[in-house]
């Protein structure tokens, strides 16, 4: 019995010995970023102080990419982590007539998982200000139409000099989300220049796309602005390599007066136009209906590959003689009459031309005619 007994005690013996040790599961996935539970706010030595308190130990996430006040100060906000609060320390004095917006999007994580606190803001509202007024909108990409991200938009007092903007602290602040959206949901009623700028902070250089509104803004009549950025230093160069290849696949309105027909520079990379491209043995057309009257330029792309340019004043836009296949369809407004994209200028004000992208693959098929229905603008 003994033998037997030890035996078996050997056997379980070897058996767990060999069993691999698995970790008891912990439950469900932590997805949620941390709550706040509570705000409370106070005043040390004339000084601003705001304590945020969550459910859960948080990490800093990308604060001075995410943080910011508006109107901005001029010395730079205090901040400390213990435990689960958050605190804030404002060093400067601030105005009895502004309400200020603290933003904190994306500014926390939690301590395990990383989950980002997507929206986090606070209001310090001032005693002598009792209104607000809110403008909202939006900063798009002027050539590929996609809302920018993290672009600085800026308000400035419409007394304001030009040659300021750009250079100078702005009188409000905002940032765009993953959409291109922007509020500014505190501000005075009064007149406003409006720009944006995808730099880190507020003063422009060479890499970075800016955006403005060629009028002033009044917060008594609007409540929504779109902005276009674009790159001031793109240069047209009307004699380039990819004109001479696009010579013989773009086709000119015979009523304009083009002395020579430019490309857009922001294709030349992807868009090197292949000859053989234009021996397809099928062809067909495509009119474009729209309500519009305006001066386009078309451009049939495969993929990043530039296959047809078509330049019209006015209806109607019939291109034709494209080879079958399947296309993405670019408009550009041509508004100065230049036969390719322009880009915006803020030194005399110039807005940049406007491109707009068909929501769906464009087939072309062999002696086929396709009437395609396109509200462009």
């Amino acid at each position: 019995m003994n033998l037997h007994f030890y035996s078996g005690v050997f056997f379980l013996l070897m058996f767990y010995g060999c069993a691999h040790v698995v970790a008891p599961s912990g439950g469900k996935k932590d997805i949620d970023p941390p709550k706040l539970m509570s705000i409370s706010t106070f005043k040390n030595n004339e000084k601003h102080n705001v304590q945020f308190v969550f459910d859960e130990f948080f990490l800093l996430n990308d604060w001075n990419k995410h943080f910011y006040i508006s109107p901005p100060t001029n010395k730079p906000l205090l901040k400390s982590v213990s435990k689960k609060t958050l605190f804030i320390t404002i060093q400067d004095t601030l105005s009895e007539s502004i309400n200020y917006y603290v933003c904190l999007n994306k500014c926390l994580k939690d301590l395990n998982e990383g989950n980002i606190l997507d929206s986090l803001y606070y209001f310090i509202s001032q005693p002598t200000c009792l209104n607000n007024d809110t403008l909202v909108g939006v900063v798009t990409d002027s050539y590929n139409n996609t809302g920018i991200e993290n672009a600085w938009v800026m308000l400035f007092m419409a007394e304001k000099h030009d040659s300021l903007i750009f250079k100078s602290i702005p009188d409000y602040i905002s940032k765009s989300d993953k959409q291109g959206r922007f509020i500014f949901p505190n501000i005075t009623s009064e007149d406003y220049k409006i720009a944006a700028i995808t730099d880190f902070d507020f003063f422009y250089d060479e890499k970075d796309l800016i955006a403005f509104h060629p009028f002033k803004l009044s917060t008594r009549r609007d409540s929504f602005v779109s902005l276009f950025a674009f790159d001031p230093i793109v240069k047209m160069d009307s004699l380039s390599e990819l004109d001479a290849k696009l010579k013989d696949s773009t086709t000119i309105d015979e009523s304009l007066d083009y002395n020579t027909i430019k490309t857009n520079p922001l294709l030349k990379k992807d868009s090197l136009l292949k000859d053989s491209t234009l021996k397809i043995a099928g062809f067909g057309n495509l009119s474009i209906i729209t309500t519009n009257n305006n001066p386009y330029v078309f451009i049939l792309l495969n993929d990043k590959e530039i296959i047809k340019k078509y330049v019209f004043s006015s209806p109607p836009y019939i291109l034709n003689n494209i080879p079958a296949g399947e296309y993405n369809l670019l408009a550009i407004h041509d508004s100065d009459f230049s036969g390719s994209w322009t880009t915006g200028s803020w030194e005399i004000k110039r807005l940049p031309e406007l491109v707009f992208n068909y929501p769906a693959k464009v087939t072309i098929r062999e002696n086929w005619d396709l009437d395609l229905i396109w509200q462009i603008d």
